[in-house]
C-alpha cells in the first residue's frame, strides 16, 4: 500500500511540473507468460493465463511536434501462471504497481479516428502475490525472485476516436516486457504479456 501511495504522489506531483493536456484511464485484460528458471535451467511448462489491467495517466503534447506526444501513468496489472515445477502443481496469481513514461506518434487520421504507434519504459513492483503449490498457500512478497524493481518495456497502438473536443474513446493493444533489476539468486524470473485494454479520456486544458 506504501508503493501505491508513493507511486501516486509522483504522477501528482509530476502534473504540477508539466501540463497535462488530458488525463486518461483504462482497464483490460493481460495474457501473460513467465519465464522461470532455476540454476540457468528454464521451466517450460508454465502456462498463460488472464489478468486485469488498470491504468491512469495524462498526456501532453510537445509544441510545434503536432505527430508527437507523450505522458506518464500509473497501472495496476495481474500476472497469473499455472503449471507444474518439479512434479509439484502451482499457480501464481500476482499483482504489479507500475509507473511509466510514454511516447507516442500518430501514424494518422482520419475524420473523427486517430491511430498511434506507442512506447513505454518504467519500474514495476510486486505489492500482491500468492503461490499455490499442490493445494498449499505461500506469501510470494516473501520470495526472492519476486522482490525488487523491474524494468517495464512496452511497445503498442493505440486507437482514438473523438466523442466531441474534449471526449475521446480509446483502445489499445500492448506488448510488454518486465525484467528483474534486483534478483541476484540462482531462481531467474523475467515475464512478457500482451494486454488489450479499452478507456476514455479527457481534455483539461
Amino acid at each position: 500500500m506504501k508503493r501505491i501511495i508513493l507511486l501516486s504522489l509522483l504522477l501528482l506531483l509530476s502534473m504540477q511540473f508539466l501540463k497535462a493536456q488530458s488525463v486518461f484511464i483504462k482497464s483490460g485484460r493481460n495474457l501473460n507468460n513467465y519465464i522461470f528458471s532455476s540454476s540457468g535451467n528454464e521451466v517450460a511448462n508454465l502456462q498463460n493465463e488472464i489478468g486485469q489491467s488498470y491504468e491512469f495517466g495524462y498526456i501532453s503534447k510537445i509544441p510545434q511536434k503536432k505527430r508527437f506526444y507523450y505522458g506518464f501513468s500509473l497501472g495496476l496489472e495481474e500476472y497469473n501462471a499455472s503449471g507444474s515445477y518439479a512434479s509439484n502443481n502451482l499457480v501464481w496469481e500476482t499483482s504489479y504497481a507500475n509507473f511509466k513514461g510514454l511516447g507516442y506518434y500518430k501514424l494518422l487520421q482520419i475524420d473523427r479516428n486517430s491511430l498511434a504507434v506507442k512506447g513505454g519504459l518504467g519500474f514495476a513492483t510486486l505489492i500482491h502475490g500468492r503461490q499455490q503449490i499442490n493445494g498449499g498457500r505461500y506469501d510470494l512478497l516473501k520470495e526472492t525472485e519476486f522482490k525488487g524493481l523491474f524494468l517495464n518495456t512496452q511497445l503498442g497502438l493505440s486507437y482514438s476516436f473523438s466523442i466531441n473536443n474534449d471526449i475521446h474513446l480509446l483502445a489499445d493493444y500492448d506488448y510488454g516486457k518486465q525484467y528483474s533489476l534486483a534478483n541476484s539468486s540462482n531462481q531467474k524470473l523475467s515475464f512478457n504479456n500482451h494486454s488489450l485494454s479499452l478507456g476514455f479520456s479527457i481534455n483539461i486544458n
